[in-house]
């Protein structure tokens, strides 16, 4: 999991932000139970989902984004600032 978390960084360093990258990020750090990490890049999935128009899979990282809150103990407010600066 550590080699895919390198390889999806280095997409983004190399290509820019892409919000499949930043799903599978969020999904490889949950796999790690790193739950601030997952939760974060879970949102930033979400937020460039919803920039692509693509409502379907913004929803869907929306969803997943609550569902890492309760798996981790955090709460919204804790992420408010989290935002992609393009």
């Amino acid at each position: 999991i550590q080699n895919e978390i390198k390889h999806y960084k280095k997409i983004i360093r190399s290509y820019g932000h892409y919000s499949e990258i930043h799903m599978k990020l969020g999904g490889a750090y949950d796999q790690l139970e790193n739950g601030k990490d997952a939760i974060i890049h879970t949102k930033i999935a979400g937020q460039l989902y919803s920039d692509e128009k693509k409502i379907k899979e913004a929803k869907k990282m929306e969803k997943k984004f609550k569902d890492l809150l309760i798996k981790y103990n955090f709460s919204a407010n804790d992420f408010t600032n989290v935002r992609l600066i393009k």
